[in-house]
């Protein structure tokens, strides 16, 4: 507050404009983020390391990965895990052929019998 009323009396109306930020201005312009967007839309998934290399390798600014993260963030995306969604069904003969064997595995019993067990001979070793 006693700044306030220093400034104003310094210098009056204009000595109450907020100045500029301290810092390092930022990297990512917004012709980088118009880059990013349209990278976004591509049909690829994209995350901030690979975004990182992009922006690099077309406008020759190194962005930190956090301040990619922070960009993305403030440009309204949120990250989400992949998660496995299989586009074919399977086959129900391959499920059926296959599901005796992991409940066996689940359960930890591996017998001589199995299909996948290794047989060494004598001779062999």
């Amino acid at each position: 507050m006693h700044n306030d009323l220093t400034r104003f009396e310094e210098r009056g109306l204009a000595g109450l404009a907020d100045g500029t930020a301290p810092g390092q201005t930022p990297l990512v312009t917004t012709e980088i983020e118009q880059f990013l967007i349209e990278k976004l839309l591509e049909q690829r998934l994209w995350n901030a390391p690979l975004l990182c290399e992009a922006v690099a390798e077309r406008f020759h600014v190194t962005v930190g990965t956090r301040a990619m993260t922070n960009r993305l963030h403030r440009l309204g995306y949120r990250w989400k895990r992949a998660r496995y969604s299989p586009t074919n069904t399977l086959d129900p003969e391959i499920i059926h052929e296959h599901t005796a064997s992991i409940e066996t595995l689940k359960r930890g019993h591996w017998t001589a019998s199995s299909p996948w067990s290794i047989s060494i001979r004598p001779d062999s070793v």
